[in-house]
C-alpha cells in the first residue's frame, strides 16, 4: 500500500507540473489572471478530488460487476484497452468545462463544476507587468497543493496528514507578440 501511496504522490506532482505549464501557456498569450487561474485548475482535475458540483453519484454498475467477476489482470487490460472511460463523470466533465471555463466570476464558474479538493491547490500566475512597465521575458506560474495521505499507518514515515506538492513552469513571453500595443 505504501508502494501504491507513493505512486499517487508522484502522479499527482506531475499534474502539477503539468497544471503550471497549462496556465503558464494560458498566460504567454495575454490571457487575464482569471483565465489563467481556471485554466490551471482545470489541468488539474485529477489531483481535485470527489466531483461535488454538479452531485454525481460514481457507483458504476458495470464496472462493480468487472471487479467482482474478472482477475486483477483481466480487469486492468479491459479497462485500459477501452477508449472511451468507464464513468458517466467524465461526460459530465467534457461538457462543463467549457462552460466551467467561459464564466465571468468565481460563483458562476463554480456552479457549473467544483471538486472537493480544488481549494487545496494554489495558483501563483506570475507577474503580467515589471514595476516599470516592462514585460518580463519569462514568466514563471507555480501550483503548490496539501496532498492528502491515505495509507493507514502513514504516520510510522510521515508526520503529517498531507504532502506539499509543488509544480512550475517557466515559458517565454509571447504576449507582446499577440497583444497590439497602441501606446507605442
Amino acid at each position: 500500500m505504501i508502494m501504491l501511496q507513493v505512486a499517487e504522490l508522484t502522479a499527482a506532482h506531475e499534474i502539477l507540473h503539468y497544471s503550471a505549464a497549462c496556465s503558464a501557456r494560458c498566460r504567454t498569450v495575454g490571457f487575464n489572471r482569471f483565465m489563467v487561474w481556471k485554466t490551471g485548475r482545470v489541468a488539474c482535475i485529477p489531483n481535485a478530488g470527489k466531483m461535488t458540483t454538479p452531485e454525481y453519484e460514481t457507483a458504476d454498475n458495470n464496472l462493480t460487476q468487472m471487479i467482482a467477476s474478472r482477475k486483477p489482470g483481466d480487469l486492468f487490460v479491459s479497462v485500459a484497452a477501452n477508449s472511451a472511460p468507464p464513468s458517466g463523470q467524465y461526460e459530465i466533465e467534457q461538457a462543463r468545462v467549457p462552460d466551467y471555463m467561459g464564466a465571468e466570476n468565481m460563483g458562476r464558474a463554480e456552479y457549473f463544476l467544483n471538486y472537493a479538493n480544488w481549494d487545496s491547490v494554489v495558483f501563483d500566475p506570475g507577474a503580467g507587468q515589471l514595476g516599470d512597465g516592462t514585460i518580463p521575458q519569462i514568466l514563471h506560474v507555480t501550483a503548490q497543493q496539501d496532498y492528502n495521505l491515505w495509507v493507514p499507518l502513514h504516520r510510522i514515515f510521515y508526520a503529517a496528514d498531507s504532502v506539499q506538492l509543488h509544480g512550475q513552469s517557466d515559458i517565454e513571453s509571447h504576449y507582446p507578440f499577440y497583444i497590439n500595443d497602441e501606446s507605442r
